[in-house]
């Protein structure tokens, strides 16, 4: 599981390149910035990395 904070926003594109769409999510400060990337039905999502 994941902790759920407030987030700031939210982008959508295909970041790796597979055809399914992506989510970077910006936080507020001192929270890091995250990539969710789509793996398809049968992987669901997965956080990719973290960006500050």
């Amino acid at each position: 599981m994941y902790h759920i904070t407030a987030k700031t926003a939210v982008t959508l594109a295909d970041v790796d390149g597979d055809g399914d769409l992506d989510a970077f999510v910006a936080n507020y400060v001192g929270e890091a910035n995250k990539v969710w990337l789509a793996g398809g039905k049968k992987e669901g999502c997965k956080v990719e990395g973290n960006y500050n």
